[in-house]
């Protein structure tokens, strides 16, 4: 079990290094479950689990240049009984708002430094004010990413993502809900995932790992022709301030 372990820590950091990312996810997050902490001794010292899933969890979302410098600052549309759909509001993702019936909202998309020396991208959902918005009603806020169709003959796969906590801070509840939409047919299909699992991660992260059921990604592809493939990433929590340190669809 050691040498599969190790194994498995090994590939994390070597591109095309194990047959299924998501099943490599699965295997380093238990690992860290049962281990918990770095360096303890099983009959040998084992290196932690966590800087393994930190190079599966490559940033998915991604933030334009300088945000680091001047964050963006995107109005949301008002759209109390529908949508504000906003093409390319981040590169290679839409932003998709629904049910929005508070005037002034917008979302902030900024780069920080935390204590460590990580790069971390925040996203937050402000008021009129500059206030972090406290969620109404139905209100989502959303991004919608393309996807490759590879996926569509994927048997296996999660979404791994590793946010930044804080419980001193408001926003410590927010994270990210995902789906998958498969326009088959000209008609939309969700897949939802089907077991979500949590951890901590030093220094102050919690790790998420949502996985799908075997096989829904192919079985809803199939029966029709298939127009498009669409990865929903959804900005959760009554207050919306989600500080990511890695995120990734995993197949």
């Amino acid at each position: 079990m050691n040498i599969v372990f190790e194994t498995l820590a090994n590939a994390a950091a070597t591109p095309g290094g194990a047959a299924s990312r998501a099943t490599q996810a699965r295997s380093l997050f238990l690992w860290h479950l049962i281990l918990g902490a770095p360096d303890i001794e099983l009959g040998q010292t084992f290196p932690d689990a966590a800087p393994a899933m930190r190079q599966l969890a490559s940033p998915l979302v991604m933030l334009p240049a300088g945000c680091e410098v001047t964050p963006l600052v995107q109005p949301i549309g008002v759209q109390p009984q529908g949508f504000d759909i906003q093409p390319d509001m981040l590169p290679g993702a839409d932003g998709v708002f629904a049910f929005v019936a508070t005037e002034g909202l917008r979302l902030v998309a900024s780069m920080q430094t935390d204590a460590t020396g990580r790069t971390v991208r925040r996203l937050q959902v402000l008021n009129a004010s500059g206030a972090v918005h406290r969620r109404t009603g139905t209100e989502r806020f959303m991004l919608r990413y393309r996807l490759n169709r590879a996926v569509l003959q994927a048997m296996d796969v999660a979404f791994l993502s590793i946010i930044q906590t804080d419980p001193s801070e408001p926003g410590a509840g927010s994270g990210l809900h995902v789906w998958i939409e498969i326009d088959r047919d000209f008609e939309r299909h969700f897949v939802v995932t089907e077991e979500t699992r949590t951890a901590k991660m030093p220094p102050g992260d919690t790790a998420t790992l949502a996985a799908f059921a075997y096989g829904s990604i192919p079985s809803t592809a199939t029966g029709g022709e298939v127009q498009d493939v669409f990865l929903f990433v959804e900005l959760t929590g009554d207050i919306i301030d989600v500080r990511m340190a890695g995120e990734q669809l995993l197949f």
